[in-house]
């Protein structure tokens, strides 16, 4: 069995030496990296070591697959199904060793990963038409608004952001999409009324999928909040929204957001 750990340590200390993510001349550090080029995370992750769960009295066997759902610092967010979403040492699963073999072949204009795995679980609210997957693998990025549309911050702030992220704006390669809160799979009618009623047209995730996504991503959202994330899953700014809030002070932070990001992967992307 191939030893993960041995081999986490082992690629810290090629790149260390080789120079090619440590920072000895103004370059990233490998954690720095590993968080901002997400064009090279996997998809899957399995566990270097036995895990012990805060929750219960369970171990995560050694070898257990998980989704990873991003990447913060040193630290893997890691989705195990029934396990729950888990915060874990890089070095307790085998990311590095996956990192460093999809940087020799993903490129960030490959279809990503949030994109691959979740674009098709968005509907337009009109007649509930699923997203075509062509008009979602063209985006590099997606702000996703959660809302507890049965909360005024909720309503206020859905309507906000619909009203003012649809349409012509100047960042086309970014995709608002809508998660509701606090809805029970069953409640498909529900939802859909209070989409009519407050004239939502941002692409939703359905009843009966959102509450279990609302988990598996982590954002852990107010009444309402909106996450930028690239099209890897990569966090790259949260907002709280207000109905008071001036929306053209708003939409020019986010589009400075995205600049610098893309501004700080064609630097990356030069170094390497």
């Amino acid at each position: 069995m191939i030893n993960h750990k041995f081999t986490y340590l082992l690629f810290v200390v090629i790149v260390s030496i080789s120079g090619r993510l440590f920072a000895t001349d103004g370059k990233a550090s490998a954690s720095d990296q590993w968080e901002l080029r997400s064009e090279w995370w996997p998809q899957f992750v399995n566990l270097a070591e036995p895990v012990n769960l805060k929750e219960g009295d369970k171990t995560l066997r050694e070898g257990r697959r998980g989704v990873l759902v991003r990447v913060e610092g040193e630290v893997v967010v890691v989705d195990f199904g029934r396990f729950g979403v888990q915060r874990l040492p890089i070095a307790s699963t085998n990311f590095a060793e996956l990192f460093a073999e999809e940087s020799a072949t993903r490129k960030w204009t490959d279809h990503g990963l949030f994109t691959k795995s979740y674009g098709s679980r968005f509907y337009h609210p009109e007649g509930w038409v699923q997203f075509k997957q062509k008009d979602i693998v063209v985006k590099d990025y997606f702000l996703i608004a959660y809302a507890d549309l049965d909360t005024v911050d909720g309503r206020l702030g859905m309507v906000v952001f619909d009203d003012n992220l649809l349409g012509d704006w100047s960042l086309s390669k970014t995709q608002p999409l809508f998660i509701p809160q606090n809805i029970a799979p069953e409640e498909a009618e529900k939802l859909n009324d209070q989409l009519v009623e407050l004239k939502i047209q941002t692409p939703t995730m359905p009843s009966f999928l959102a509450d279990g996504h609302v988990t598996a991503f982590a954002h852990k959202p107010s009444d309402f909040t909106a996450v930028l994330i690239d099209k890897n899953g990569r966090v790259i700014g949260r907002y709280e929204i207000e109905s008071t809030k001036d929306i053209q002070a708003w939409r020019s932070e986010l589009e400075q957001a995205i600049r610098e990001d893309r501004k700080s992967l064609s630097q990356e992307s030069a170094q390497i």
